[in-house]
């Protein structure tokens, strides 16, 4: 993502597509999902951090599951239905 250093693949889907994290400037660090060159930073819940992880983090579907922070530090579970438009 831009500003980030490094980033992390975890999982894929029959689609093409590919979650994971990177980070970002001020090293934070952003779920990500990628399609066909495209990047879709997830960003978080007002926190610091969001993540995929695991193979299953995305399913055919377009829907990704993950964890991120809120502002007040608290984690939290997410689902998202991911759209890029090409």
């Amino acid at each position: 993502l831009p500003g980030g250093t490094s980033a992390e693949a975890t999982s894929t889907n029959e689609r093409g597509q590919v979650a994971g994290r990177s980070t970002v400037t001020g090293g934070a660090i952003h779920a990500l999902v990628w399609q066909n060159g495209t990047i879709k930073d997830l960003g978080t819940l007002g926190g610091g951090y969001s993540g995929v992880y695991g193979r299953f983090a995305i399913n055919n579907r377009g829907q990704v599951v993950g964890d991120s922070t809120t502002a007040t530090g608290e984690d939290h579970a997410f689902l998202l239905q991911v759209v890029i438009r090409q």
